[in-house]
């Protein structure tokens, strides 16, 4: 598998693809952009008076005795002027995402069929925690909810070790 290809990018991908089924989602909505991005890159689209998501994530150590196991997490930042937008987001991505093994299956058949995501499968995916929308800043502003996603990971990383 790349190297360049991170747990966060498999999530992100799936993440689309649930918000495109369920809610609609489309790129026309936001000049050909997918609304997931990255910290970063947030100015890219603010101009866009639509729900967008900004994330993070983080990786920790592996289990003890079982350095094949990888974990890490992602933290959406769902953005919105509108608080039932945010509702919506949060509900269907809450249970897309937090049913364990069952999370991880629907993920791993997902990223299956993308021959860039072969090589690394979640072996369990649960929510971390969740907070309701939060005031806007700004008066008419965009108000936020957030949601973390913890999983468990194995990869393949073609990496040499003996040099």
């Amino acid at each position: 598998m790349d190297t360049k290809i991170t747990p966060s990018a498999l999530v992100r991908a799936y993440v689309w693809q649930v918000l495109q089924t369920n809610l609609g989602w489309k790129t026309s909505d936001y000049g050909n952009l997918v609304p997931i991005i990255p910290v970063s890159e947030e100015p890219e689209i603010t101009q866009y008076n639509k729900p967008y998501i900004i994330y993070g994530y983080a990786e920790a150590p592996t289990y003890d005795n079982q350095h094949y196991t990888n974990r890490g997490s992602m933290t959406f930042l769902v953005y919105s002027t509108n608080i039932s937008d945010i509702n919506s987001v949060m509900n269907v991505l809450s249970t897309a995402l937090g049913r364990e093994d069952d999370s991880a299956t629907d993920l791993n058949n997902f990223t299956s069929k993308t021959d860039m995501f072969k090589g690394m499968r979640f072996g369990t995916v649960s929510l971390g925690f969740g907070e309701g929308a939060a005031p806007e800043e700004t008066e008419g502003g965009r108000q936020s909810g957030l949601l973390n996603v913890r999983f468990t990971y194995w990869v393949d990383y073609d990496v040499k070790t003996s040099v």
